[in-house]
């Protein structure tokens, strides 16, 4: 079993910038990604400053091992992985999870049909091999990521069909406290110049949509909009969908780590300190699967977590990672305003209100929302309790897909807070793995 001082679980923004200052101050690093290279969702491909830190994360002496997909964690912080043909352990004295985040996951009638995907799956399509829509493709959603793809996919003379906004009435004097905050950072007048670049395209823009439903028999072929001022019908072979991201938190699941739920971002997000650890643990979280703040604040997350682990690893005196830290502190707090403003800006809505029975909740299993509320009427009165009655979270995601809609469509049914009712556990393995990898692991 390989073994090393801190393993890095995740190549984006934080888990790259972990990995060149942790390396860079003595320490052996090992970093997993199951992607082909590094960069994450935000720098994938090489875009933005994702090719630079991994140049510099590799000079520093970090070690990569990517299509690593892991599937376990212990308590004792052994990490089982698979690169596709053999699953191997890694013995790790410290851990750091720097998963980043993932779409939420939006339920609405239609959402299963073949046409229908997420902005963001969109998005990687394109960095990764260049792959644009064709046709009269549709875009519906809220928040700044519509706004990129609809400006990266202008670039390219590809525009949809439509563009569907979805953003709730009132975010923008809700907002409106933060600006100052927000003002003078480079993010918010990209975000400007992207919003202009809407405004002056030739998109057509339906404002203040509140439902959608895909319509079709073998994939989607239209998308009927609810308004305020009544609905709208487009003929379309491609939907795609977006309304924000959340954390990717299976792993801290799997390992008891205590989660919140942030009400205004509408996720769970798990307890930590100020330097992103653990309490009493070796292990870290950082980036947006410690909770959504944005490229430029998962940067300095990672670097704050390398600085604590290196002290903790007795590498790094108490003086230097306090004076360090306290400095990079400074800068994500002002990194926070930005992220208020935003928040507040594109509220995310409540997906599970309003949801009907016929809808689909669990794709892997075909769950809908009626079985959920029929298995809450019989005493199941919690996600793990469903998940038995229903088999809802039992599929090949084991409840990516279905966990937080499950736990909302079970908080408002029992008239509950989120915290009280909690998420799905999660148990090994986190992702499918084949009989023969597991067959060939050493004991």
């Amino acid at each position: 079993m390989e073994e090393t001082e801190l393993a890095i679980i995740g190549a984006g923004p934080a888990g790259l910038t972990a990995a060149r200052a942790a390396a860079a101050r003595g320490l052996a690093v090992v970093v997993l990604d199951e992607n082909p290279a590094a960069g994450g969702q935000v720098w994938r491909g090489g875009a933005g400053g994702g090719a630079e830190a991994f140049a510099r994360a590799e000079r520093a002496g970090a070690t990569f091992r990517f299509g690593a997909t892991v599937w376990d964690v212990t308590a004792e912080n052994v990490i089982a992985w698979s690169d596709g043909a053999k699953s191997r352990r890694l013995q790790a004295q410290a851990i750091l999870v720097a998963s980043g985040s993932m779409e939420r996951p939006v339920a609405f009638k239609g959402w299963t049909l073949p046409g229908v995907m997420g902005v963001g799956a969109l998005q990687t399509a394109f960095k990764s091999g260049g792959v644009v829509p064709a046709g009269d493709w549709v875009m519906a959603g809220s928040g700044p990521l519509p706004l990129l793809v609809l400006a990266e996919f202008a670039a390219k003379g590809c525009k949809p069909k439509a563009y569907l906004d979805t953003t709730m009435r009132g975010g923008l004097g809700g907002a409106l406290p933060y600006l100052v905050g927000a003002i003078g950072k480079p993010e918010f007048s990209r975000g400007l110049r992207l919003l202009v670049a809407r405004a002056l395209s030739s998109v057509k823009v339906y404002r203040w949509v509140n439902e959608i439903e895909a319509l079709g028999q073998d994939r989607i072929e239209a998308v009927v909009a609810t308004l305020g001022s009544g609905t709208v019908r487009l003929e379309t072979p491609l939907l795609a969908v977006h309304e924000g991201v959340v954390p990717q938190t299976a792993i801290a699941r799997l390992l008891g780590v205590e989660h919140r739920w942030n009400e205004l971002r509408r996720a769970f997000e798990p307890v930590l300190d100020a330097h992103g650890r653990v309490e009493d643990r070796m292990l870290w979280i950082a980036g947006d699967g410690a909770g959504i703040e944005g490229e430029a604040s998962a940067v300095l997350q990672g670097e704050i977590a390398a600085f604590d682990i290196g002290h903790a690893l007795e590498r790094i005196d108490t003086q230097t990672r306090d004076r360090r830290c306290g400095w990079l502190r400074a800068q994500r707090a002002r990194q926070q305003k930005l992220r208020r403003f935003i928040d507040h800006r594109y509220p995310p809505p409540e997906l599970a209100r309003g949801l009907e029975d016929e809808v689909i909740v669990c794709r892997c299993e075909r769950v809908t929302a009626g079985a959920i509320r029929a298995a809450i009427a019989e005493g199941a009165t919690g996600p793990n309790r469903i998940k038995t009655f229903t088999r809802c979270g039992m599929g090949l995601c084991q409840g990516r897909m279905c966990g937080l809609l499950l736990s909302e469509l079970t908080a408002l049914t029992t008239k509950r807070r989120m915290d009280e009712v909690g998420a799905l556990r999660i148990r090994p393995p986190l992702k499918p793995v084949r009989l023969a990898e597991l067959a060939g692991l050493e004991p």
